[in-house]
Formats: structure tokens, C-alpha cells, sequence
């Protein structure tokens, strides 16, 4: 009897740790979870979420794919609806691609055409006094460019002179260059013309505002005056979608007179 019992607990012994193992491996299952869509095991990372003792898991944080009704374009350019503003490329503008030499202070040309117009009516605001417009610096300055035999020593003279009245700004003598080339003239708010040139003279006075722009110690040169008027998109330059004047030789009818007022303007700030 002893030996026959001894047997029937032996077996129940050992049907009970194995059916316990049986229901344990569903339960261990279901802790871990199956792999979600495109994502790491339970176990790692984004945790699938712990199923219960059924051994159902749960699912994981991978990314999914597009909606049924999406059109999988996302915000990128390509779609009808995110086309580029005219005269960009994708929300660059036409100058972003062109191999332009490096203008210094000057990259402020590259702001908004609202940005540029404050800074010009700041500037304008600068040489009003008492409802009238002091624009003798830029008079006299043209005229020595046209006329001097000695024009930077004459140029020197009229910025070392303290009644001198000038608009440092460099993105206010940006936009005055501008406008300038443009239309021969600089207006105020209500349309009040401030200063105006001769058409023959637009040139030479545009140098005057690119030199006040520029840094003190860099050279204005034909590529640095022809990456401004890039970056203005002036119509016969490379890589422009504008409408009006510069080209080549333009540019250097700029330059030269430029680079004389900047030498005229570094040397006075300089005591020399």
C-alpha cells in the first residue's frame, strides 16, 4: 500500500509541474508582446504593451504608413499643393544657386524687399531737419566723382567735414543704391523725391551708396558689385528674373568710382 500510494503522488507530482510549466509559457509570451509595425521587440526600446494572462501582446510604437486617403507627398515641394513662390526654386531665391564672391557687410542685401524698404525711409528719416531734406553730402560727392582732378583728396575733405550730413546704415545705403539704379531717384513715404540724378549719372552715384555700404577694409570690386546686383536680381546679370539695367560693364563702372569713395571714407576714419 505504501509503495502504490508513494507512486500516485509521484505521477500527480509530476503531471502538475508540467502542466504548470504549460500554462506559464503563454503568460511569459504575452509579458513580451509581439513586434510592432516597423518597430523593436517588446523587450527593447518602445515597449510593446504587455498583453494579459491570455497571452494576447500588445502592440508595438512602430511608425505606420500613410492614411487610405493621403497622398504620401508630405510637405516637400512636388505636390499642387506647396509649388515654390515665383522666381524661387523650392523656397530659394533665384541668387541662392550662383557662385558669388563674398561681400562682406553687404550679405544684408539678401533681406526681404519689406526689410529694405524700412531701412531706406530710416534713412531718409535720417537726413530730414526741420521738414527739409539735407542731401548737400551727396550732391557734392557726385559732383567731385564727375569733376575733381583730385577726387579723393576733395572726397576726404567733404567727410571729415563735422556739418557733413551721410546715412552710414549699410542696408539703408543698400537700398538707396537700389533705388538709385532703378529709378534715378530716392523717395520718401508719401512719394516725395528726397534726391534724384541724371539718367547719365545713376552710375556714379550708386557708388556712392555701394562704397558707404560696404566694409571699410574690402575692396569693391566688378564681382562684388555684380553679386549685389544678383542678389537685387537686376535683369542682365547671371542667374536674375528682374527687369531693369546692370551688366558687365555696368559693374564696373560702379566699381571704379566705389572703391575710391571706400578708400576716401577708410583713410578718414583712419586719421590718415
Amino acid at each position: 500500500m505504501s509503495a502504490k500510494a508513494f507512486t500516485v503522488k509521484a505521477l500527480v507530482a509530476a503531471t502538475v509541474a508540467a502542466f504548470g510549466v504549460a500554462l506559464a509559457m503563454p503568460a511569459a509570451y504575452a509579458q513580451e508582446g509581439p513586434k510592432g509595425q516597423g518597430g523593436p521587440t517588446g523587450t527593447q526600446g518602445h515597449k510593446g504593451a504587455g498583453g494579459p494572462a491570455q497571452g494576447v501582446g500588445g502592440k508595438g510604437s512602430g511608425q505606420g504608413g500613410p492614411s487610405a486617403d493621403s497622398d504620401a507627398k508630405g510637405p516637400r515641394y512636388g505636390g499642387d499643393g506647396s509649388k515654390p513662390i515665383t522666381g524661387t526654386q523650392g523656397g530659394r531665391p533665384a541668387w541662392a544657386s550662383q557662385d558669388l564672391t563674398d561681400i562682406g557687410r553687404m550679405n544684408v542685401a539678401r533681406a526681404p524687399d519689406s526689410v529694405l524698404t524700412s531701412a531706406l525711409l530710416n534713412g531718409v528719416a535720417e537726413l530730414q531737419s526741420d521738414g527739409v531734406y539735407n542731401v548737400a553730402f551727396y550732391d557734392a560727392a557726385l559732383a567731385i566723382l564727375k569733376t575733381s582732378t583730385d577726387p579723393k583728396a576733395d572726397l576726404k575733405a567733404l567727410l571729415a567735414d563735422p556739418s557733413t550730413v551721410r546715412v552710414d546704415s549699410p542696408l539703408a545705403n543698400l537700398a538707396f543704391y537700389k533705388s538709385i539704379l532703378n529709378t534715378g531717384m530716392i523717395q520718401d513715404a508719401d512719394g516725395n523725391v528726397v534726391w534724384s540724378v541724371a539718367e547719365a549719372d545713376r552710375d556714379m552715384a550708386a557708388a556712392l551708396f555701394i562704397a558707404m555700404a560696404s566694409d571699410k577694409t574690402k575692396e569693391v570690386t566688378v564681382p562684388v558689385v555684380h553679386a549685389v546686383d544678383v542678389i537685387f536680381e537686376f535683369p542682365s546679370e547671371v542667374g536674375s528674373s528682374a527687369t531693369v539695367n546692370p551688366d558687365a560693364e555696368q559693374d564696373a563702372r560702379v566699381a571704379e568710382p566705389a572703391e575710391l569713395v571706400r578708400v576716401a571714407i577708410y583713410e578718414v576714419h583712419e586719421g590718415q
